[in-house]
């Protein structure tokens, strides 16, 4: 595995809560793998530590496309 691929999976891993525990509740809350931590985000990235939040293009597009544009400037 390339450095970049692990440096932004720590990156990304570092922004969801820690523990198994609190994991495997989210994962069986939404119906996901808890061991995966881009589902993870993709689940509960809206409400994520740090001041980044993911949501899906499909299901909120205006959120999203504002956040594109805004970066666009």
């Amino acid at each position: 595995m390339s450095h970049l691929i692990l440096f932004c999976r720590g990156f990304f891993e570092g922004l969801l809560p820690e523990g198994e525990q609190i994991r495997n509740f989210i994962g069986k809350k939404y119906g996901i793998n808890p061991k995966n931590e881009f589902s993870l985000l993709k689940a509960i990235g809206y409400d994520c530590a740090g001041a980044v939040s993911f949501s899906d293009y499909e299901e909120n597009p205006k959120s999203c496309k504002k956040t594109i544009e805004k970066f666009n400037k």
